[in-house]
């Protein structure tokens, strides 16, 4: 039980949301991490697990790739949040097959 109240828990929806109403990860601080893993009731040491994850050497393209976290969290975090915003924005291919 417990978690954050409901005005703080709107806060944080509105910090990262998207038109799906998803919250996305990579809009949230280190603060706002720890406080969701609560909200998911989870410890807050999931937040660093989390992170490395989203900007580690090779970050996650979906949550099922997380495997370290618990499969309960892996799907809370699935219904809940989307990994959308450190897709490519724009590729760019040259004449010699370079990419960008």
């Amino acid at each position: 039980g417990g978690g954050l109240g409901r005005s703080a828990r709107s806060q944080l929806r509105m910090l990262g949301a998207e038109h799906s109403g998803q919250i996305n990860l990579y809009a949230l601080d280190d603060t706002e991490l720890a406080e969701l893993m609560v909200e998911l009731g989870q410890p807050k040491y999931r937040a660093k697990q989390l992170k490395a994850w989203l900007y580690g050497e090779s970050p996650a393209k979906t949550f099922d790739d997380m495997n370290n976290l618990p499969k309960a969290l892996r799907a809370g975090l699935g219904e809940r949040a989307t990994l959308g915003s450190m897709q490519v924005a724009a590729e760019q291919v040259s004449q010699d097959g370079t990419r960008k």
